[in-house]
């Protein structure tokens, strides 16, 4: 790739030509200080790893389907990150059934740059690129650096121009996600020989392990769906940095009520006036979706506003991030583990995953034992393997009288 040296961006500088209706507008040359033109046109910035060449996809197609590269920041440049705005609770509004309780959010504001560098531009490609990033558009929003999460946002002002000649130049996208975290499918993953086809190379499954909470190995997942006539507690993980929003079906019949509290997180909601004949009987769930605010009862074709049945608030998991990988155990089936690492922090609380199964770690005798909630009933052999700790969501189902329903939670792990 070209240089743009300083004579050359000087000979640019406040020119300006009409190609097709746009007007292009030239590079000035203070925009580019401490010899930082030589690294942008590199695609790199010194001492990081902040590369021109990391790109982004919107609805399924990678902006270099257009000739674009993405520019995040480059120090000493006219090329900025994407501007993220801080997300918080401004207010928690709610009423004892029938409203939308929510922890109302600022929406993620992105201020997406793409670089042309020695690359024609016609009319033909300025239309696709319009037509593409319309205002108004929706979809999934990736980013390179971590293809497993994803924005849903869309766009919210026209195209920006900025551009040097007819080969040269930027345009700046904005987005705006209402949801403000980056959400994800994956639970799991875990390294596959070679041969096979592999999900991720090594460099991005190494990234994934980094930078997540998930899985490592098979046979890790929990379950998401039970069938309950007593009272439960059962246990979700969350392998993302942010709190995720969750959701769940619900048929059966709930009696008087049931209440199902996230322990980890304080909250709590109230299910009420769900009934067999309402459901089940006719194959229909409610369902409770945290994210539009909205509780339904839906079965074959139809949707119908249920409020009632749902009182107190929604639910969400807190993030279980980070997770304690490359643990070395030695375990013969009691209630001590040893542990060949050593234990730099205190693991007491968190699970353990052994012989295909989670224990919770009761006790941290040194840092080099541990001591969990149980023994195998029968006789173990002595195992020794690697393996992983991790905290819980800690969620409680209880009936104020009876019940017999099917729940299935639902939630997608998520980033900041």
């Amino acid at each position: 790739m070209e240089l743009y040296t300083a004579k050359k961006l000087f000979k640019r500088a406040n020119r300006s030509a009409f190609f097709g209706g746009l007007h292009f507008i030239a590079f000035r040359p203070q925009r580019f200080k401490n010899g930082a033109h030589e690294n942008i046109c590199k695609g790199e910035k010194k001492g990081g790893d902040n590369m021109v060449t990391n790109g982004f996809s919107f609805c399924g197609t990678h902006i270099k389907t257009f000739g674009l590269e993405y520019a995040p920041e480059i120090e000493n440049t006219y090329v900025y990150r994407p501007a993220f705005t801080n997300s918080h609770i401004e207010t928690f509004e709610g009423h004892n059934g029938g409203y939308y309780y929510g922890a109302w959010k600022e929406p993620k504001e992105f201020i997406l740059r793409c670089l042309f560098e020695e690359k024609d531009i016609d009319k033909g490609i300025m239309s696709r690129i319009y037509a593409f990033f319309r205002v108004g558009k929706s979809g999934k929003l990736i980013f390179d650096k971590q293809p497993w999460c994803y924005y849903y946002a869309t766009v919210t002002d026209p195209i920006e121009e900025d551009f040097s000649n007819y080969r040269n130049g930027l345009i700046t996208i904005h987005m705006k996600a209402m949801y403000p975290f980056a959400r994800s499918d994956i639970m799991s993953s875990y390294m596959k020989p070679l041969e096979t086809n592999s999900q991720y190379s090594e460099k991005e499954y190494n990234h994934l392990m980094t930078n997540t909470a998930v899985f490592d190995r098979p046979g890790m997942e929990l379950a998401t769906e039970y069938s309950l006539v007593q009272k439960r507690n059962i246990h979700l993980v969350n392998p993302g940095t942010e709190r995720a929003a969750l959701g769940f079906e619900i048929s059966g019949d709930v009696g008087s009520g049931i209440i199902i509290e996230n322990q980890t997180t304080g909250q709590q909601c109230k299910m009420i006036a769900i009934t067999k004949d309402m459901t089940t009987n006719v194959n229909k769930k409610i369902v409770v979706d945290p994210i539009s605010g909205k509780t339904m009862l839906i079965g074959a074709g139809t949707k119908e506003l249920k409020f009632i049945c749902h009182q107190y608030g929604f639910l969400e998991l807190a993030p279980n991030f980070p997770a304690i990988r490359n643990l070395y155990i030695n375990w013969s089936g009691t209630r001590d583990i040893g542990v060949t690492n050593i234990l730099e922090e205190d693991l007491t609380g968190k699970y353990i995953f052994i012989n295909g199964e989670w224990y919770q770690i009761t006790e941290q005798v040194n840092n080099h034992l541990l001591r969990v909630d149980r023994a195998t009933p029968a006789t173990q052999e002595a195992i020794q393997e690697k393996t992983m700790a991790i905290s819980m969501n800690e969620i409680v189902i209880n009936p104020i009288t009876t019940m017999d329903i099917t729940i299935r939670f639902i939630y997608k792990p998520t980033y900041s």
